[in-house]
């Protein structure tokens, strides 16, 4: 018992010593890393294109897969907590270091469980028990914590009761301010556990460990049951005032012994922690009640309450998408593992435009030589070579559906200005659509949200720097699929964008024309000039026409709209730009 205590004790200092490293090469890591980023903006400007962007390249792959190992890192720790189940991790280690004083250890362990109980201060809304539950009521519910199996201890969580559905709010709450510090002693803060954020209070007794230089207060988990250890760098949350005085769920229970044998029903209790199952009330107390088993499922219980109740997706005859679990999201999102066609295994879809469109159209006439004994379709092909036939790319297209004739006056709105000569802009009138093209949060449920990486050339609905959502489009990716650089198809700028920052795009709104039209000022184009000067120059007529209504002429469409300005506060912006050196005149 000894020799193994010391073993215990000699593997924790190992550890301690592991950690020590990886916490001094975390910051030596951070430190390099921000001289590094300090240096590129000194020296960004004044570098070389290419020299740019291979140190660019090189940074962002090194930051990627540091990101990815801390991640991995920190998830190992959440799920390795060794206070996370105290009661039961010291039950199992007892059991594993001397199984011939099983019983005399057990019995300890029981009484540090009535210390820890009997000396908190716990203070928290509670049910009345007496008048929650009658004899022989039958109660539908799930085990949530087995207190203690050798008394047949345990708490439960009734899925029956109005409140049950607040506690699947709260695991799944957003809009939370966080705690930077240790909430009051009295009062009921969400904790997040497992990824999910849990009601708890804490005791306003405390404990200081030494070596880790940390001070630790026993939580108790209010719909759980569960005594776990809080520190301060644990992530809290603070809750509105009906989910701090809603009661609490966790309802203890005994299980009344039976004529069964006492192990085997012991360790049934065990068997049947995080399961549904059905139980009658036996006698009511004050503190707890006695029950015994009439059923149990094997259907394990998530925090997630919400996917016990099996809610019907149709409700009042409508589908209502909120309800989905995560397996319902995952059927969703399920994929075929693998394809013989090699064109859909590295692409994701089999592009047929070559079948599709006739390879004889001619732009000119809208048709080819064999005339109407032609079956294949007459529209001009991508002239980047880019395939549009996947669905999910053809809602982007920089040229609008209108075509306009030289000599129309269209009225425009810019919104985004891309090189000196070249801008986008949305045009007003007919063409535009009726249907506003921006979402917030509340429009974008979490069921939408992108669990896997979307498709290069995918419509997207992805989130901006403001907090909307607009329709995007995706461009490229870094190697872990986890970055994304996107195109707004509405307003013409791009953006590296997170996986966690994008949702899926619906259909209906995917087929809507992009609005954002490629424009070319007539008359111009770029000087050779630095790229300093570049920016300062597109930063200048971003002021003067960004977002600005304006009248323009047609003088050319093409692959984009060629125009010039008619009203006379415009119109000297390409003779302004030429005096500055920013442009030189476009021979004709």
């Amino acid at each position: 018992m000894v020799n193994r205590l010391d073993q215990l004790v000699q593997l924790h200092k190992m550890l301690m010593q592991e950690l020590l490293e990886v916490q001094c090469c975390a910051e030596r890591y951070l430190q390099g890393s921000c001289k590094l980023i300090d240096m590129l903006k000194e020296q960004w400007p004044h570098r070389s294109e290419d020299n740019g962007l291979i140190a660019y390249d090189t940074l962002v792959t090194s930051i990627t897969n540091i990101m990815n190992m801390a991640r991995k890192f920190n998830l190992l720790l959440q799920l390795n907590q060794p206070t996370k189940h105290k009661g039961k991790l010291v039950n199992e280690i007892l059991e594993q270091l001397t199984l011939d004083e099983k019983e005399e250890e057990t019995d300890e362990v029981d009484n540090i469980s009535s210390e820890i109980d009997e000396s908190d201060d716990f203070i928290y809304p509670k049910h009345n028990i007496n008048t929650m539950y009658q004899v022989n009521d039958i109660i539908k519910a799930s085990i949530t914590y087995v207190k203690d199996a050798e008394s047949l201890k345990f708490f439960i969580i009734d899925l029956h009761r109005s409140h049950a559905e607040k506690v699947k709010e709260i695991a799944q709450s957003l809009q939370l301010y966080q705690y930077h510090g240790v909430p009051p002693e009295s009062e009921v803060f969400g904790l997040v556990l497992d990824n999910r954020i849990l009601r708890a209070v804490r005791s306003s007794k405390s404990s200081y460990d030494a070596e880790l230089d940390e001070e630790f207060w026993s939580c108790y988990l209010l719909d759980f049951g569960e005594i776990v250890q809080l520190q301060s760098k644990d992530m809290m949350y603070k809750l509105c005032e009906e989910q701090r005085q809603t009661p609490a769920q966790a309802i203890p229970c005994q299980l009344r012994k039976t004529t069964e044998n006492q192990q085997e029903l012991q360790s049934k209790l065990r068997d049947l922690e995080y399961k549904s199952v059905i139980l009658k009330v036996v006698s009511v107390n004050n503190d707890d009640i006695q029950v015994e088993l009439i059923e149990d499922n094997s259907t394990a219980l998530c925090t997630d309450v919400k996917s016990q109740e099996s809610k019907p997706l149709l409700q009042n005859g409508k589908f209502n998408p909120n309800d989905l679990n995560q397996e319902d999201l995952d059927m969703l999102y399920d994929e075929p593992l693998c394809t013989s066609n090699a064109m859909k295994a590295v692409m994701g879809y089999d592009p047929q435009d070559d079948k599709r469109i006739c390879r004889f159209y001619n732009p000119k006439t809208g048709a080819c030589f064999k005339g109407a004994n032609c079956k294949q379709e007459h529209t001009p092909k991508h002239p980047d070579g880019w395939t549009k036939d996947i669905v999910l790319s053809t809602a982007y297209d920089q040229i609008p559906e209108i075509i306009y004739n030289k000599g129309d006056i269209i009225t425009i709105t810019p919104t985004n200005v891309a090189e000196l000569e070249f801008f986008h802009a949305q045009i007003n009138g007919s063409g535009q659509s009726e249907t506003p093209l921006i979402w917030n949060d509340d429009d974008v449920p979490s069921w939408k949200r992108l669990q896997r990486p979307p498709f290069v050339f995918e419509t997207v609905l992805a989130k901006y720097d403001d907090g909307f959502w607009y329709r995007a489009r995706i461009l490229t990716h870094d190697d872990d699929y986890k970055i994304f650089k996107v195109f707004y198809v509405d307003y013409g700028n791009e953006q590296l964008v997170h996986l966690r920052s994008m949702a899926k795009c619906d259909h209906s709104i995917a087929r809507i024309p992009c609005q954002a039209v490629l424009f070319r000022i007539a008359g111009i184009k770029t000087a050779n000039i630095t790229p300093e000067e570049h920016r300062v120059s597109t930063a200048k007529l971003c002021q003067l026409i960004l977002n600005q209504t304006m009248e323009v002429q047609v003088l050319a469409h093409k692959e984009h709209l060629m125009i010039s300005f008619l009203e006379k506060r415009f119109s000297t912006i390409p003779k302004m730009l030429i005096e500055m050196g920013y442009a030189v005149p476009l021979e004709s």
